[in-house]
C-alpha cells in the first residue's frame, strides 16, 4: 500500500451477512483497514471478525463499543454509529481532537470536513438507503502522515442482490457543495 491506508467503510448492513462478508472478501487484498459503524443486526462475533465496529442502535447485542478511537500515525480516527440524541454537530466532532470522524445512522452518503478541518465521512447504507435506490459503502485512501483524504469512492450496490452497480467519487461530489 505504500504510503496510505487503504479503508473500506460500511454501515447500516441490517442483517445482510452474505453481502458484507462478499463485500469485505473481495477487497481483502487492496484496504489495509475494515470499519463498520453499527446496525450490523448480526453476533459481535461476526463483526469481530471482519471489522473493528462500533454498536449502533439497531444491535441488541452486547460485546460492541458504541464508540472506538483508532490511532493512526496522523492521527485518531473516531468511530460512532451516529445516533446521538443531541444530533452530530461540528462542536462535537471538533471536541473529540480526531483527524477522521466516521458515523453511519442516517443511512445518507456524506464527505465533509468540519471548519477546523475534521474528514467527516458516512457510508450511506448497504440495505436500506434513504438517499437513491441504490445501497452503499465507502473506500477511500489516507495519506499515512497527514491524513489526506484522497480516492474516496461511494461503491453503489444494489440491495437486494448485492451487485455492485458504479461508484460516486466522493471527493468530487463534496467539492460541488463548496
Amino acid at each position: 500500500m505504500g504510503d496510505r491506508y487503504r479503508f473500506l467503510i460500511m454501515s447500516d448492513t441490517h442483517g445482510d451477512i452474505e453481502h458484507m462478508t462478499s463485500i469485505v472478501d473481495r477487497h481483502r487484498v487492496d484496504c489495509t483497514n475494515f470499519f463498520h459503524l453499527g446496525d450490523s443486526e448480526v453476533s459481535p462475533y461476526v463483526i469481530n471478525s471482519l471489522f473493528l465496529g462500533v454498536r449502533g442502535n439497531c444491535d441488541y447485542f452486547a460485546g460492541l463499543p458504541v464508540t472506538r478511537d483508532i490511532p493512526f500515525p496522523f492521527g485518531r480516527v473516531h468511530l460512532e454509529h451516529g445516533n446521538r440524541y443531541d444530533g452530530i454537530t461540528d462542536e462535537y466532532i471538533d471536541s473529540l481532537g480526531c483527524a477522521i470522524f466516521l458515523s453511519g445512522h442516517t443511512h445518507r452518503k456524506l464527505v465533509r470536513r468540519t471548519l477546523k478541518g475534521v474528514w467527516v465521512l458516512n457510508p450511506g447504507s448497504l440495505t436500506r438507503p434513504r438517499d437513491g435506490d441504490l445501497g452503499s459503502y465507502l473506500t477511500c485512501d489516507v495519506d499515512q502522515e497527514t491524513g489526506q483524504l484522497s480516492n474516496v469512492i461511494f461503491h453503489l450496490v444494489d440491495p437486494e442482490t448485492g451487485t455492485e452497480f458504479e461508484t460516486l467519487d466522493g471527493l468530487k461530489a463534496f467539492e460541488k457543495h463548496l
